[in-house]
């Protein structure tokens, strides 16, 4: 689990890689329940896609940055598009939103 956090911890702050990130993990089943595990406002994963669409990249250590952390954390999760044994998205999301907590 270390590791997936540091690896995590490295997502990028680009809108773009977030997107994708997103787009990925949609196609692998995660849905708006999962995400808004991962939101720190507990946000729309439609609303927030359309915010990454505004911006070039996530001001450093923001919470929009976290998001994509967060969502690196689960993606990194699933070794070749696979569910850990025992896990479903949404047991992942929450675990990422407490291993990286929202900013005060």
């Amino acid at each position: 689990m270390d590791s997936l956090l540091i690896q995590a911890r490295k997502a990028s702050r680009d809108s773009d890689e977030c997107r994708r990130t997103i787009d990925t993990l949609q196609a692998m089943g995660s849905g708006e329940d999962a995400f808004k595990l991962l939101h720190h406002q507990r946000g729309r994963l439609s609303r927030f896609y359309r915010y990454s669409e505004s911006v070039r990249q996530f001001e450093e250590d923001g919470n929009n940055y976290r998001v994509h952390q967060r969502l690196m954390y689960v993606l990194l999760s699933c070794p070749n598009g696979a569910l850990p044994k025992g896990k479903s998205f949404l047991t992942l999301a929450d675990e990422a939103f407490k291993l990286i907590p929202p900013t005060v």
